[in-house]
């Protein structure tokens, strides 16, 4: 049997000083988590699912290498309509060489173009700074919350099944009502794997007549004992509450994250009633083009790491 070939990643830009920015290897996904987790509750899956439902050659997920060694990452995802740029970071002992700056303006706004692209800056950051300098436009803000999961906060009456036990192409007609770009080949892929994270869970609500009403899922994070929660899309507040409590279901004690738009006012009150408290905020904001403000449906976001709608 002949040996396997390890996989050459497409490269993109070189510079004269040996710097190279090429697309990220799915191996190399737990580097740039492993980065980002000194910060939050990073999620063990995301980058992976992200990668593996775009082309491997495709532009979108940046790793800038400098002798070998991998030392800065981005990443400009296009989701359709919106286009989603997160994980820009340079390591530390590589820092002041333009590193990350040659990643972002030279590479991925090149390639993000004149489409219109979201990021969420931590509030009060360098790079919330530089992105106003850029010609980023000033959106609205978004939160970061974090508790221990608790049985019995809230009771629900409505039926609440595995998204797995409904058909797929219903959970894709929900989803679109949200999503901030319908019918989008690469969400759908996407969320049949979301869906299916191991160690994670995923559910619908039902009205009485079986139409979806909602959706809420879970997946581990990097850390052991502690979980990342989104998408919550519902229709109703008693829905969200109610699919948030079915979450919190065999994780009791554990630490929970998500992240919801500050826009809407039921998002607020559903973790509060759950005590969670605000760890951190981010302000949103958009290269070429605004877009209009979140649906109030939406009660927490996918993920603030690859796809934050």
């Amino acid at each position: 049997m002949a040996e396997s070939q390890e996989i050459k990643p497409t490269i993109f830009k070189t510079f004269e000083d040996g710097y190279i920015v090429r697309r990220m290897l799915p191996k190399e996904a737990s580097i740039v988590q492993k980065w980002f987790s000194q910060i939050g509750t990073v999620s063990r899956y995301d980058i992976d699912i992200a990668l593996s439902v775009f082309p491997s050659n495709s532009q979108g997920f940046y790793i800038g290498e400098y002798e070998g060694e991998v030392v800065a990452s981005a990443i400009r995802i296009p989701w359709g309509d919106a286009w989603y740029g997160s994980m820009y970071f340079v390591n530390d002992k590589y820092r002041g060489k333009g590193f990350g700056t040659r990643l972002r303006d030279q590479v991925a706004r090149e390639y993000v173009g004149k489409n219109t692209c979201c990021i969420d800056a931590v509030l009060g950051s360098v790079t919330e700074k530089n992105l106003s300098r850029f010609g980023y436009i000033i959106g609205h803000k978004t939160g970061y919350f974090q508790t221990k999961a608790q049985a019995n906060i809230v009771q629900y009456s409505g039926e609440i099944k595995k998204a797995t036990e409904v058909p797929f192409d219903d959970l894709i007609a929900y989803d679109n009502k949200h999503f901030i770009s319908p019918n989008n080949r690469e969400r759908r892929e996407f969320l049949r794997k979301w869906i299916a994270i191991p160690n994670g869970a995923a559910f619908v609500a039902l009205d009485q007549s079986g139409n979806i009403v909602g959706l809420g899922c879970r997946r581990p994070s990097i850390r052991e004992k502690a979980n990342n929660i989104g998408p919550i899309y519902a229709d109703k507040p008693e829905i969200a509450n109610g699919l948030l409590q079915k979450l919190f279901d065999g994780i009791v004690g554990e630490d929970v994250v998500l992240t919801l738009h500050h826009t809407n006012p039921d998002a607020i009150k559903m973790v509060e009633r759950f005590n969670f408290q605000n760890k951190m905020n981010f302000q949103r904001m958009y290269l070429n083009a605004s877009m209009a403000e979140p649906k109030k449906t939406i009660y927490a976001v996918t993920s603030i790491d690859v796809c934050a709608f």
